[in-house]
């Protein structure tokens, strides 16, 4: 099948067999917004075709997300990790996808991952495609995970350990926050929201909206 247009279809009609073509349009059509379906048979196409399976499967996973499909996009996410255990796209997305239905240990375990990979890299002072990036969010929402289950020791653990892989970041401050504040830390509470609001890193609406950042409000 060939789409509305796009730059790979010459290359499709000249060579039907060519995997990376099917892949490279499936992403097009992905990032455009548009012919999911055409983009789905790209990318199954290139499964079959034995062309970059993880990524395929976790871009089928998007699509997938996209469309509300919860089971088909946990099923090719974990047929992702199949084909490849190192692929932290697919764990992130795994551990999220479990953490918005509810799914705690498993949301947790799936992050575990995402962490335990992206640290053996930079141990090793290796390139990671990802450049790291889910790890902050990794801690982030195993965090917030915690102190849903209010386990707000771990929570507050999960947050020492963010500052301790970037001192520079700050995806969990606020979840920080949180955690001392039911552990009834409340002075290092307020020094951490003291230096936010110097920083300007903090807005009362965007604390109303959340479920856990509300509980902030006491001592703002």
């Amino acid at each position: 099948m060939i789409s509305a247009y796009s730059p790979y279809d010459e290359q499709i009609l000249a060579n039907p067999n060519d995997a990376e073509a099917y892949f490279n349009r499936g992403v097009y059509l992905l990032e455009a917004g548009e012919n999911f379906e055409i983009a789905k048979e790209d990318f199954i196409q290139a499964i079959s075709l034995d062309f970059n399976i993880a990524d395929a499967y976790s871009n089928l996973a998007l699509i997938y997300d996209i469309q509300e499909d919860v089971g088909a996009t946990q099923t090719c996410l974990e047929k992702a990790l199949e084909a490849d255990p190192t692929h932290v796209v697919s764990w992130y997305a795994l551990g999220t996808l479990h953490a918005i239905y509810g799914r705690h240990e498993e949301a947790l375990s799936a992050l575990a991952k995402v962490l335990e990979i992206e640290l053996d890299f930079q141990e090793d002072d290796e390139f990671l495609e990802e450049d790291f990036s889910f790890a902050m969010d990794a801690f982030a929402l195993r965090a917030r995970i915690y102190l849903e289950m209010n386990a707000n020791d771990l929570a507050l653990a999960e947050c020492l350990a963010s500052k301790a892989f970037d001192p520079d970041g700050n995806e969990c401050e606020l979840l920080e926050i949180v955690a001392l504040l039911r552990l009834n830390c409340t002075a290092e509470a307020k020094t951490i929201l003291q230096a936010l609001q110097e920083e300007g890193n903090i807005e009362r609406k965007d604390l109303e909206e959340h479920p856990l950042l509300i509980e902030i409000l006491e001592i703002l």
